[in-house]
This record gives structure tokens, sequence and C-alpha cells, in this order.
């Protein structure tokens, strides 16, 4: 949506901080404290790494779907985040993917090569 603003993107983080990250890790590298932790008996398996495909050219559209009415262990996030917020989160995580392509290209590796030494 038009109306995102850097206000959205700091939101975003916000949000992506307290419902997210648990799962996903701050960086969104699958690598969250509940999927993480030597301390949970039965950690949860890892959900997939923002920065491999098919995540890297999954569309916003699509992302906002996942999280309003969930997929595969993650459940929906509807009952919690407002619709705006929903499109916050993902202006949120496009904004994580876009630093990270333009890391790689800077760098001047093929972003399907790099993302695989950012699995964990």
């Amino acid at each position: 949506p038009g109306w995102l603003d850097s206000a959205s993107l700091a939101d975003g983080k916000h949000l992506f901080d307290i419902y997210c990250a648990v799962c996903h890790g701050t960086g969104g590298k699958a690598n969250g404290p509940i999927v993480s932790s030597t301390q949970i008996k039965n950690p949860y398996p890892p959900p997939p790494n923002y920065f491999t495909e098919p995540l890297l050219s999954l569309p916003e559209g699509k992302m906002y779907y996942s999280v309003h009415y969930g997929k595969n262990l993650m459940g929906p996030y509807s009952k919690v985040l407002d619709h705006d917020q929903v499109w916050k989160v993902v202006y949120y995580v496009k904004s994580m993917q876009k630093h990270f392509i333009d890391s790689v290209a800077a760098a001047g590796a093929p972003a399907t090569a790099a993302a695989d030494t950012t699995k964990k």
C-alpha cells in the first residue's frame, strides 16, 4: 500500500519483534528462541529463512495472506493484528529482504548463493 512510510516501518519492526521474532528471529533467519533454545525440550522446527527462495521473491500479497490466515505451523494472526498492522509487518520483512539483496549485490555475489550461508 502507498500509505506505508518510515513510521510504518518502525511500527512493523516493533510488531515483528513482538509477534514474529520468537520463531523467525530478530534478523529473519529462522533462529528465534522458540526454535533454537537449548532450554526447550522439544523446540519447534524452524520456519523458512526470509533470505532464501522462494521467500525472497514472494509477493507482498501472499505474505499478507500467510500472516493473516496462517500457514503450516504458523497460526493466523488476524485475531491480534489488524489489516494495517499486518501490512506494516510485511513492509518491514520486505525491507529486511531488500537490504539483504542490496548487500549481496554490493558484494558481487548472487543472492541465492549468499542466502545459503545465512541459514543459521
